[in-house]
This record gives structure tokens, sequence and C-alpha cells, in this order.
């Protein structure tokens, strides 16, 4: 991990290594951070959270030099009184706890539920830089950072420890700005390159649920380039995206092809319309209860596409119908909700559906990878203590 590219998965990491091998128990469970770290996106902000932490670690050779052996209960013991076995390392971590951000200028908040600091070491303030500007931060006091570009963003920082100490370093956030039909004019239905929200009016109730919820979605029109018209759309939609990693326009870009060529720009010269529908990660209505759209039921998604075909359908100009294409877990969404629009007599009015490397009779997935997936997103299994 370099210091300068410090993520919020990287904090995240460092954090639960630190909490796990700590014998004191000092640091709440990294699920503890996480949920802590939840009210920033149910409230817009993205958290800071500060850990201060020092850890020792076995020499390279006092395995091989038997100052350190293993005894008959398997646990490591000094040999011969042996005691200079360790060398000492600190670990001074200033991080966000959300990866990513959709606003160009987001607001951010080191809480104080949120600083862990295990030592004896004193800060006196922290700093952040804004291109040629450092500003102190208050804890808990929100401050603002304008972001000119797409992409992770490295953010320098400077921690002043009581005993004059100085620790320079950065962490890093990923900016997805993308213009939203709230910030733009008119009423028109379809805007181009402008993101738009859009909720199914269909419930459903998915396995373990108690009550049946709408979905969201959101999506973006890319009209041709020859009338710059809706009259002959192309829908896109998103497949399996856990976390909600690609937005509308980085689903876009996935149809670049050779050098600098894109299969989207080619058929919109060629007349056609593409949208780009896309399922993020959003807040439950009435509830802060966060809804990890790309991961979320089909039946679901499904829905939002029905609500989106009804839209385009009724407003598209002529007499072109549709073509649907759905890559991944999109095919298995986009074949749904086409099929449930045919049972209930909502004309899909569609001539082309395209489905490309979508599990239509299911995945079968090694018990081994199961297995190592869920060590991998839980952690051991059982008291790791």
């Amino acid at each position: 991990m370099k210091k300068d590219q410090v993520s919020a998965n990287n904090f995240l990491q460092v954090y639960h290594e630190i909490q796990r091998a700590d014998y004191l128990q000092r640091l709440p469970k990294l699920e503890v951070v996480q949920s802590l770290s939840n009210d920033g996106f149910i409230n817009n902000y993205i958290p800071l959270s500060l850990l201060i932490a020092d850890f020792d670690n076995l020499k390279a050779n006092d395995l091989e030099t038997r100052k350190v052996v293993l005894n008959s209960d398997n646990q490591l013991e000094l040999r011969d009184g042996s005691k200079d076995v360790f060398d000492l390392y600190q670990i001074n971590l200033l991080g966000t706890t959300l990866g990513k951000t959709k606003d160009n200028q987001p607001t951010f908040i080191l809480k104080s539920n949120l600083i862990f600091n295990t030592t004896k070491r004193a800060i006196s303030f922290i700093e952040v830089k804004e291109e040629n500007t450092w500003r102190i931060i208050t804890v808990d006091q929100p401050f603002k950072l304008n972001f000119k570009e797409n992409g992770f963003n490295t953010v320098p920082y400077i921690i002043h420890f009581s005993d004059g100490t100085i620790i320079s370093q950065s962490f890093a956030i990923d900016v997805q700005y993308q213009k939203r039909n709230t910030e733009s004019k008119g009423n028109a239905a379809f805007q181009p390159n402008i993101v738009s929200s859009i909720s199914s009016t269909i419930p459903y109730k998915g396995y373990g649920e108690t009550a049946s919820f709408l979905g969201k979605g959101e999506y973006e029109v890319f009209l041709d380039t020859v009338n710059g018209v809706l009259d002959k759309p192309i829908i896109l939609v998103d497949g399996f995206d856990p976390g909600d990693t690609r937005n509308t326009s980085a689903i876009y870009q996935l149809l670049n092809y050779g050098t600098n060529q894109n299969l989207g720009d080619v058929i919109r010269a060629q007349g056609y319309d593409v949208i780009v529908l896309n399922f993020p990660t959003d807040t439950r209505d009435a509830s802060t209860t966060i809804i990890d759209g790309g991961v979320d039921y089909i039946q679901r998604n499904a829905m939002i596409l029905v609500e989106l075909m009804k839209k385009i359908n009724a407003e598209k100009v002529g007499t072109e119908k549709n073509v649907l294409i759905g890559p991944s877990m999109g095919g298995l969404i986009s074949r749904y909700a086409l099929r449930y629009m045919e049972q209930y007599n909502l004309n899909p009015d569609t001539r082309l559906y395209l489905s490309f490397d979508a599990p239509h009779l299911g995945a079968n997935v090694p018990i081994g990878f199961q297995h190592l997936f869920n060590y991998m997103g839980f952690g051991p299994l059982g008291d790791v203590t």
C-alpha cells in the first residue's frame, strides 16, 4: 500500500488487521466501523476516520536463530531470555470509510466516534490541502473539497502531534460526478447526457423480506448524432455490480473497442439512441436501510426496467421498436421484465432481445469458492481472538 494512495478499502483493511491483532481488544470490530460509516451515505457526506496505533513484528531472522520457538501448544515463546526480538512500527492514518462520491464538491466530516488512538501520542491538529491552500479541520465539523476531475483524487494531509512530530500523507477518494436532472433546466423527459432517477411502481417482496418494496434506478440517454431525436431506442441494462462500481458513463465506456473506438458511438452515428440503465446503491424510501442495487433481487430490478420501457414507449418518436441488451445479470433482468410485461398485457414494443454471458440455467459455484468468498467477506469462522 502506497501512503499517498490510501483508499477507503486500504484504510479499512489496515484497521481490520490491527483490530484483530490487538489482544487487548481496544478497538471495535470492523462491522461496527462500517455501520457508523453508513450514516455518511444516508446523510450525503464522506466520513473520515483516524487510526493511530503501534504494533510489534517479529524480526525476520528470529525464528531461524531460534530466539523464538514453537512450544508444545503450538504457541510462540521466547527462548533463553531473549527480549530484543521485535521491531516496533507506527500507524498514523487518516482515511475515508466510504470509497466514492457522486459529488464534485463533497462534504467531509472527521467523526469523533471514528477516531481510534491506542497510543500515548496526542494530536494537536490536522490539516488537509485543497489545491494550494491548507486548512485545519475540526472534529465533527463538516468541510467541503472541490474536485475538478473524475476518478481517484488524492487529498494531502498533515497530522501535528503535541510533541512536535509531523506526519505527512494523503488519502484517496473516487469521484464519479455526473450531471443529474435536478441540476438541469426544462421539463423534457429524456434529456441527453444527464443522469435521471427512476423508481419502479410495482413493488417486490424478496426472500426473507417482511414487506414488498419499490426499486430505484438511474438512466442516461445518449441520443443519436443524426437528428438528436429519441426514435430508435437501444436499452443497455447493467449486470452484476456489487457496490455500484459502474455508473452510467462507465457502462457506456464498456462499449469501447480497438483504438479510440466505441460501439455506442458507431450505432449512434447510424441513427440509433442508447439508453443505459444502472442500479445504484441507495436508501429505501422512508428508511435508513441501504440497498446495494447492483446485487438486489433480479425481480425488483426488472420492475425498474419495466418502468423505463413504459416511459420510453410513451415518449419516443415514430414506430421503431426497441432493442434490449442485457449482459450478465442484466440478461436475466431483461428476460424477466419482458416476460412480466407480456403476462400482464404491458406491450414491451421490443423487436430484439440480446443476452450474453447471462446464467439462464443458474450458476454452479464450487463449495470451496463459497467458503473462500465467505472468508474474504466476513473473516475466519468462529472466534479469532
